[in-house]
């Protein structure tokens, strides 16, 4: 399945604007249970937050985008291939044991201070624990997206918190 991406201000996938407001739910459990903390943001704000010093080079954003940190809040993985990702969700937790460090990357700390949108009590939540942490990034109305939003359904939710994941869903809104 094919990535869906954005060059500036064009889509390859036509869109609808399917989320109108913004939240963040937090799910705090006792015990060893991870956090999940989800979000709608726009789009364009967004993108300008991640292209600011691109420079005039055109920036392109890939989607989905899934990124798995580990308990020391280093990127482990990283993809905007669905298919793989949702193979990879499908086999959590046993599959961080093959996992190893990404050089290079966004620590889970940079990446979360990328999103205004995450609560304070959430953020701290989120960098105070040491426990892997599941990143998924998806736009609305994005092909490629579903099989990993499918993937990652309630289900899926519930399991990797009880496996004490964090868990951060991001869901990019087109402009109206």
């Amino acid at each position: 399945m094919r990535a869906c991406y954005l060059q500036g201000r064009a889509c390859c996938c036509a869109g609808v604007l399917l989320f109108v407001s913004s939240f963040v739910s937090g799910c705090h459990s006792g015990g060893h249970r991870g956090v999940t903390v989800s979000l709608t943001i726009p789009v364009v704000p967004y993108l300008r937050s991640q292209f600011a010093g691109a420079g005039k080079a055109k920036p392109v954003a890939d989607f989905p985008t899934l990124e798995v940190f580990d308990r020391t809040g280093q990127a482990a993985y990283q993809s905007h291939n669905a298919g793989r990702n949702a193979e990879l969700l499908r086999s959590l937790p046993q599959a961080m044991n093959g996992l190893k460090t990404l050089p290079g990357r966004a620590t889970l700390s940079e990446v979360v201070e990328t999103f205004s949108g995450v609560a304070e009590k959430d953020r701290k939540a989120l960098l105070d624990h040491s426990r892997p942490t599941v990143l998924s990034l998806s736009l609305e109305d994005c092909h490629a997206c579903t099989l990993q939003e499918e993937t990652l359904g309630p289900e899926m939710e519930k399991s990797l918190a009880a496996d004490g994941f964090n868990l951060v869903v991001i869901r990019l809104s087109r402009p109206k």
